[in-house]
């Protein structure tokens, strides 16, 4: 339809291939019978670093799915994806801007995963429709052998499949490996 009203607005269309894009219909109504499809590998890892996460001191997982609390959620993401390897926004309004309109709409799902008392991981997610959409995502490389980034998307999903309903998940662009595991 894009490609159509372009054409007729006297646009010339071409189609390249520029990035992959991952997605998967949910078909399962539990985790359990999600993660049963995922490699076996990912599923042990996830167990081993859960328990070692645990093990380690206090842990927890904070999902922020409304405008309360959003100024702290907000603060924890922006003291994540600063610590990570992720290239610093060109406009850092944006982000926490879009947070708030998503929470607006009740399409935000911003989920922070604390080790202590240290925000370790962060992931936002967009939900509406039957869709959730993983818009972006950060850990702290202190923390990278708790495997945090892996333990957050597992807490995610189960809040995307379970309470949420979410018939499909869009892992965004980008052709990361981790997408094929998920």
């Amino acid at each position: 339809d894009l490609r159509g009203a372009f054409r007729a607005a006297g646009y010339v269309v071409g189609r390249y291939r520029n990035f992959g894009n991952w997605y998967e219909p949910i078909e399962a109504p539990t985790l359990d019978a999600y993660m049963a499809r995922r490699p076996s590998v990912l599923r042990n890892t996830i167990k081993r670093k859960t328990k070692k996460l645990e093990q380690s001191g206090a842990s927890r997982f904070e999902m922020m799915d409304s405008a309360a609390r959003l100024d702290g959620g907000i603060a924890a993401y922006e003291k994540i994806y600063g610590a990570s390897w992720k290239e610093p926004e060109a406009f850092p309004r944006f982000v926490p801007g879009l947070m708030r309109a998503m929470a607006d709409e009740d399409w935000l799902r911003l989920g922070i995963l604390w080790a202590g008392d240290e925000p370790a991981a962060a992931q936002l997610w967009l939900t509406a429709g039957g869709r959730a959409v993983i818009y972006k995502l950060a850990y702290d490389p202190r923390f990278a052998d708790l495997s945090v980034g892996s333990i957050l998307t597992l807490r995610m999903m189960r809040h995307a499949i379970e309470v949420d309903g979410v018939r499909e998940i869009d892992y965004g662009s980008g052709d990361d490996a981790y997408k094929k595991d998920w």
